[in-house]
């Protein structure tokens, strides 16, 4: 287990630091994962957009989650 982590996935509940690094925690996948939210962000925003421009949160929500999946599949992250 890693003594100290910077990442923002491993803050507790109270926003507050681990005082280990959680054995699930990997730093490079979630620096990696992390690099692909420009492009779900993007993909989402266009797709979520009704007649009138306006972005849908709800469909904003799914298609993001949906496409990050998708992206972390095609640059075999999982």
């Amino acid at each position: 287990m890693l003594p100290y982590c910077s990442c923002l996935e491993i803050k507790d509940s109270n926003g507050r630091d681990y005082e280990s690094v959680p054995e699930w925690h990997n730093c490079h996948y979630i620096n990696d994962r992390n690099k692909l939210i420009p492009i779900a962000e993007a993909y989402a925003e266009e797709k979520a957009k009704n007649d009138a421009g306006i972005i849908c949160s709800y469909k904003f929500t799914h298609i993001f989650s949906t496409k990050m999946d998708e992206l972390a599949k095609e640059y075999k992250l999982v």
